[in-house]
């Protein structure tokens, strides 16, 4: 179990990774192209613009595999808490992202 934590912990640093680079992507084309004609919805705001801190988001979650690591004897419940809160971690920044990549159109 606790090579699962280090595969998942790995798994969820690229995906931040990933997220970052389309975030750097999508900011570049709104500030160059759609600067006087959209703005991102509000939530993508934290995670589009000031996309820099996306790298460091998996860094709770290998300090906690860390703690893990650490245990003599992994519960069920730790892995599984620890996948949950991956995951939701996982699907709240894909979420803004994609709101992100549909800029409002203002009239």
């Amino acid at each position: 179990m606790k090579t699962f934590l280090w595969l998942q912990t790995v798994a969820f640093a690229i995906f931040c990774l990933t997220v970052w680079g389309l975030a750097d992507v999508l900011a570049e084309y709104v500030r160059f192209h759609l600067i006087e004609v959209a703005q991102l919805p509000a939530m993508a705001l934290p995670f589009v613009p000031h996309h820099a801190w996306l790298l460091f988001c998996p860094l709770p979650w290998v300090l906690f595999a860390a703690i893990l690591n650490r245990r003599r004897d992994l519960t069920l419940d730790a892995v599984f808490t620890f996948a949950g809160t991956t995951s939701i971690a996982a699907a709240v920044l894909l979420g803004a992202v994609t709101m992100g990549s549909i800029p409002l159109y203002t009239w």
